[in-house]
């Protein structure tokens, strides 16, 4: 099992058994996991201190500012203290990826983190155009050039 999958098991285990949701949106999560980039694996980094203000104001300004784009700072402000709540203030494991992952749900915020998968997209306009050439072959030659040159050109 990798590192990531490692963490990935640990919060949903933590979310199901220590916080009561029975069914935590997991591709929300591992999508919010990966933005959390290497600090998933630092002691320290992994983990947020909800009584540290300076922590707090750069989660305000790197994620829910930056990832998010929240610069409303009420909202901001209201959606860590419901996060601090849904996690427990005396709980001392606030872990990164599901403090995000509370932010992000309370801001209403999930499509950032589910939007299309844009190498599908890519694939799909390739199969497509694929598929669309060959339904070509018995057209007029001169026709056929003309759509495969504006074709070519939405490329």
């Amino acid at each position: 099992m990798s590192k990531f999958e490692e963490c990935m098991s640990l919060y949903e285990k933590n979310m199901k058994s220590k916080l009561g949701i029975k069914r935590p949106d997991m591709e929300l999560l591992r999508n919010v996991a990966k933005a959390c980039g290497p600090s998933l694996y630092k002691k320290d980094a992994s983990t947020i201190s909800s009584g540290d203000k300076e922590e707090l104001a750069r989660v305000k300004k790197n994620f829910i500012s930056k990832k998010l784009g929240v610069t409303d700072e009420v909202k901001q402000d209201k959606a860590i203290a419901n996060a601090i709540e849904k996690i427990g203030r005396s709980n001392r494991n606030k872990y990164r990826a599901i403090f995000y992952y509370f932010l992000t749900k309370e801001l209403n915020l999930s499509s950032v983190f589910k939007g299309p998968n844009l190498t599908s997209i890519n694939s799909g306009m390739i199969a497509f155009g694929e598929n669309l050439i060959k339904s070509q072959h018995d057209i007029d030659g001169d026709i056929k050039q003309i759509v495969d040159n504006n074709f070519l050109q939405i490329l």
